[in-house]
């Protein structure tokens, strides 16, 4: 990790200046006002035949903690209704997002984890067991796709292929990648007990899930059987099942557990026994498994929103048990049994440590809006790709133009799909000054972090000392390796003369690597002009490269040839940069897509896209 200093150079825009902060000065303390011992609860209410209720109202509900009756003091009933959304997994795939955003999670998100226990569906692959697998599988998933709502948060895991699996993202293209590696993910026969792979992929997902400020978070344990919390074997089954449940109910994450085939033979007690432990419902031996995944979303969408402040307040940081009641009779209650109480006086912590923790948060955290593009562009040491890392923050002008200061802390953090850490990075910053009436509380970070050549998950956030809010964004990456001597083309940067931001850090390190400052918006007007910068790297004597840069429109579809120079990199290779202006005059409002090609001689070409949106 890099010393956390703060850059020499800094820039003041629009009546907000930046100070320079001694590392000594960034230990200090940050205060987080938060909510101080609010408890939420989310209640899922049903019928006898796990059709929900929905029109209790607040008086219907009784809460009790350690056994005394709470004044329940917010109340909504909550309802995300399924997408029905086209998802073809066949056709050509799209492209996926390249900027990192976490946005404003609107109350009806859900969090869900699908995790598909590949090692148990494969001992009945051929179908030995019953119906095939793989058809089932896969039209089991396409239903969760189609059924989801964009405001959904989703990991699909394949148990035993950590690298085929997608972390959280709300990214259709992605999800869809996840659930075409399908083929390659099945078939893997797991080392040891059978159940303890599922078991421990059950617990990092649960982990993920905890921290996460979304109303409504769940996992989907897609499979044919489970772990059995009876004691029957000298392995301790037994005893990391219940451990396995014990955490699920402590973190709030109800199982939902599902055979994807039609009318399977036999039946899994430990299926049953997960989701019943855990606040979920178990789906297996089902002539329609579709409807059950229906059924599922339906069951995690439909759901009352309750919260208390606890009386008398217990700041011992222990478990309190929790129950929820209804007064109406024949009603299944399905809630959280228990909470952890705050401590009256928290560990001491540092700027340093916080920002740790949220970056290993497995779903990004909204308090404050960001959004990140990242760029992968140069050689760096020890075979690392030097990349350049533009957040743009979407801060909360004050009302008022008084004397203002606040100490931001930016960190970036890259992990493989099996979680180990690439990179790290963190750097505060301190802004001062007074805000402008024409401000817009856009405030744009330039960082460079050294990538090894692999896919990674890079993780950005920012925290706010004065506000007490952190923001994080996730973002899939595949890093290219640029030594080699094929053909490689970097992802494209883009600018917009429409980008505009009330102070911008970093512009030193934005000028070693790109002409311009980098835009993390990615929906433009028909009037604008983008500015497109991408580097290609080979092994070759060619002293040009011609670079294809087109958008895709019904109409008037953009297409450019741009030769550039090539530069010699070292014996034997050659780089060259694209550096061009995109009108977007007369192009159609909606969705497009900005590609970027280059090939060497006769050689396959290598394509990098972007999609956007014209408003």
């Amino acid at each position: 990790m890099r010393p956390a200093i703060v850059p020499a150079i800094v820039a003041a825009l629009l009546g907000v200046w930046l100070d320079a902060l001694s590392a000594q000065r960034a230990g200090q303390q940050p205060i987080f006002r938060t909510s101080s011992h609010y408890v939420a609860v989310d209640v899922v209410v049903t019928d006898r035949d796990d059709q929900p209720i929905t029109d209790l109202t607040r008086e219907d509900f009784e809460i009790t903690d350690n056994g005394r009756r709470q004044t329940i003091a917010d109340f909504e009933f909550i309802r995300v209704p399924l997408a029905g959304r086209t998802i073809d997994v066949d056709a050509p795939p799209l492209p996926s997002g390249d900027v990192a955003s976490n946005g404003e999670v609107a109350r009806a998100s859900r969090a869900i984890v699908i995790l598909v226990d590949d090692s148990s569906l494969s001992r009945v692959l051929t179908g030995e067991g019953g119906p095939p697998v793989l058809p089932a599988l896969k039209d089991a998933l396409i239903r969760f796709l189609e059924s989801l709502t964009s405001d959904d948060q989703v990991a699909i895991v394949w148990q035993s292929r950590s690298d085929l699996s997608q972390d959280f993202t709300n990214d259709i293209p992605r999800l869809i990648a996840a659930v075409n590696s399908r083929k390659a993910a099945m078939g893997l026969t797991p080392l040891g007990p059978a159940w303890r792979p599922a078991v421990n992929s059950l617990k990092f997902a649960i982990d993920a899930l905890a921290g996460s400020r979304v109303a409504r978070r769940s996992i989907v344990f897609v499979g044919i059987a489970a772990c059995n919390p009876v004691d029957l074997t000298p392995d301790f089954q037994a005893e990391e099942c219940r451990d396995l449940y014990e955490r699920a109910r402590n973190a709030n994450v109800p199982i939902y557990t599902l055979d994807p085939r039609v009318n399977p033979p036999g039946l899994s007690d430990n299926m049953i026994e997960l989701s019943l432990n855990t606040g979920g419902l178990s789906f297996q031996r089902q002539s329609q498994p579709l409807a059950a995944v229906d059924k599922i979303l339906i069951d995690t969408g439909s759901f009352y929103s309750l919260g208390f402040y606890p009386e008398p307040v217990a700041a011992d940081g222990t478990y309190h048990e929790l129950k929820v009641t209804v007064r109406r009779p024949g009603v299944r209650v399905r809630a959280r049994d228990r909470y952890l109480a705050d401590l009256a006086v928290r560990r001491a912590s540092t700027p340093t440590r916080d920002m740790t923790a949220v970056l290993g948060a497995g779903v990004a955290d909204p308090s404050l809006p960001i959004r990140a593009a990242i760029a992968p562009l140069e050689p760096a040491a020890r075979g690392r790709t030097r990349t350049l890392v533009t957040i743009e923050v979407a801060y909360p002008v004050p009302p008022s133009s008084e004397a203002w200061k606040d100490e931001l802390r930016v960190g970036i953090l890259a992990l493989t799909p099996d979680a180990k850490i690439r990179a790290s990075f963190q750097r505060p910053v301190t802004f001062t000054g007074t805000w402008k009436p024409t401000a817009h509380g856009t405030f744009l970070f330039n960082e460079t972090i050294d990538l090894p050549p692999e896919t990674l998950t890079v993780r950005v956030g920012v925290t706010s000392h004065a506000l007490g809010r952190t923001g994080t964004a996730h973002l899939r990456l595949d890093v290219p390796d640029v030594r080699g001597s094929r053909l490689v083309l970097t992802p494209p940067v883009v600018g917009s003369a429409g980008t505009a931001s009330d102070a911008a850090t970093g512009l030193d390190l934005v000028r070693r690597l790109v002409p311009f400052q980098p835009t993390t918006q990615r929906t433009f007007s028909a009037s604008d002009t983008l500015r497109v910068y991408s580097r290609a790297f080979w092994g070759g004597t060619e002293m040009t490269l011609p670079f294809e840069v087109s958008i895709t429109d019904e109409a008037a579809p953009v297409a450019l040839t741009v030769p550039a120079a090539a530069v010699p990199q070292g014996p034997g290779r050659r780089r060259a940069a694209l550096d061009t202006v995109v009108s977007l005059a007369g192009l159609a409002p909606g969705p497009h897509v900005l590609s970027v090609s280059a090939r060497v001689g006769r050689g396959t070409p290598v394509r990098r896209e972007i999609p956007f949106v014209i408003r």
